[in-house]
């Protein structure tokens, strides 16, 4: 376990769940493309600071690029790396760099590093609605207000990328194919982005899986239905897994109004036939809804609740609140204190250059930048 600045053990320990030359020594990679996209920086230079989370496909790490004002990145290193995976991964990239939406986390490069697969995407300040639900089955159950409007918000997205014309006047025809509370982030200012188009687990499973916009509906349908669930707090599983399309039948039994029920019940059939057969459609059901039920329910106000009842120390695509420094002999440490950075500024500095991150921005900056900007605040 490294040390702190002050002698004490870091929090963090050895990397976990990365190819053993990154255990041994993490820090600056050069990468190779695997695909022809507009260059990042002229540089190319990563920097892989800490294992952030693991999904079923892959590890999730924050970085950041050395060679553009220590602009922050979120690196997915897929575990498999057979040619189906390099296939779907590289269609997926080629694809999403062609969506240009404030809702859409853009994709900035894919690499070949090893034997390991990575695509690079921008960092996003924003928490996983999946830590927002865990959130919830603590602090009180989600409101059917704000169910709806984060599902309605994730189906303008989605409907811009399947149907929204595009520069040539063509719609860009890009499904998600697997949209859940993991790859939905959402503001304190209520801002939601979607994340992994076209990089589900089913697909990379089973690369000749069909998709079509009802394969979407379904998805958005159980993400509702799981949302409405957090309701019945006596069970905490309700909200921990997802739900079986047949438990539809029992929101009626915490408080969700018919008309929802209906709309949550169509969309999560098992006859594809039977349900809206595309995301406007669901959409405009949803838009319906709100305009029959109104309520005052905002947003950012129901995230900043929900965000402080969750854990911001294990929130996945976060590191935390305080000060974290990434330093000369590549070893993140941290949580500092910030006015204990200020005052031990010069200590800090004689181990090397060393670079410093904030909760809440979107670069690792100089050391001697931050404690500048904290000493003029």
């Amino acid at each position: 376990m490294t040390k702190g600045f002050d002698g004490r053990a870091s929090r963090l320990g050895a990397p976990k769940g990365l190819p053993e030359a990154f255990e041994c020594a993490p820090g600056v990679w050069v990468d190779r493309p695997l695909i022809e996209l507009p260059p990042f920086t002229d540089s190319k230079k990563h920097v892989l600071v800490r294992p952030l989370a693991r999904s079923g496909i892959a590890d999730v790490i924050i970085g950041f690029h050395e060679g553009k004002q220590g602009q922050a990145i979120i690196v997915k290193a897929f575990r498999k790396n057979d040619a189906d995976t390099r296939q779907i991964v590289k269609a997926a990239a080629k694809r999403a760099r062609k969506l240009d939406h404030p809702g859409i986390a853009k994709v900035v490069d894919l690499l070949l590093w090893g034997d390991r697969l990575f695509l690079v995407r921008e960092y996003l300040d924003g928490i996983p609605l999946e830590a927002l639900i865990r959130s919830a089955l603590r602090s009180g159950p989600l409101t059917v207000g704000f169910a709806v409007r984060v599902v309605l918000a994730t189906c303008r997205v989605l409907h811009y990328a399947w149907a929204a014309p595009g520069a040539d006047g063509k719609p860009p025809r890009v499904l998600h194919g697997g949209i859940h509370a993991g790859n939905i982030l959402l503001s304190k200012r209520g801002d939601l982005v979607v994340t992994d188009f076209l990089l589900s687990s089913p697909l990379l499973a089973d690369p000749d899986v069909e998709l079509d916009e009802v394969t979407d509906v379904h998805a958005i349908g159980m993400l509702l239905l799981r949302m409405l669930s957090v309701r019945r707090r006596n069970d905490a599983s309700k909200g921990a897994i997802v739900p079986p399309p047949e438990a539809v039948g029992e929101l009626v039994d915490v408080g969700v109004d018919a008309d929802l029920v209906r709309i949550v019940e169509r969309a999560v059939d098992p006859d594809a036939d039977q349900r809206q057969q595309s995301i406007s459609e669901i959409g405009r059901d949803l838009e319906w809804y709100l305009w029959e039920h109104p309520d005052r329910v905002n947003l950012s106000i129901e995230v900043l609740r929900l965000a402080a009842e969750a854990d911001r120390s294990r929130l996945p695509g976060q590191l935390g609140p305080g000060i974290w420094l990434w330093d000369a002999n590549r070893a993140l440490q941290g949580p500092f204190d910030p006015d204990d950075v200020v005052r031990r500024a010069d200590e800090i500095r004689s181990v090397g250059p060393t670079w410093a991150w904030t909760d809440g921005q979107k670069c690792f900056k100089p050391l001697e930048e931050l404690v500048e900007e904290m000493q003029d605040a």
